[in-house]
């Protein structure tokens, strides 16, 4: 799970992309080569647990709101860092 994760993660590979390299490296391999639809429910239980964590407290957040028209109703909130040098 964890090299996979890398690959589509890290490497950038789409969830298809990776089951394809992984096809490659099958020989090597002593484990089964994941479908892609697994792929991409790792990556959002990843992304879910990430979420779940509660946020470092700070003092230079910038928070956004957001209801752009793609969203179909919803708001996005965007948390930035302040930044106060242009280096």
């Amino acid at each position: 799970m964890k090299p996979t994760l890398r690959m589509s993660l890290s490497a950038g590979l789409g969830s298809r992309g990776v089951p394809r390299v992984l096809r490659l490296l099958a020989p090597c391999l002593p484990v089964r080569i994941p479908a892609y639809t697994t792929v991409l429910n790792w990556v959002y239980r990843c992304g879910l647990a990430i979420l779940q964590h509660p946020p470092q407290r700070r003092e230079d957040w910038i928070f956004v709101a957001d209801h752009g028209g793609d969203l179909h109703k919803g708001i996005m909130l965007f948390q930035l860092e302040q930044v106060t040098s242009c280096v």
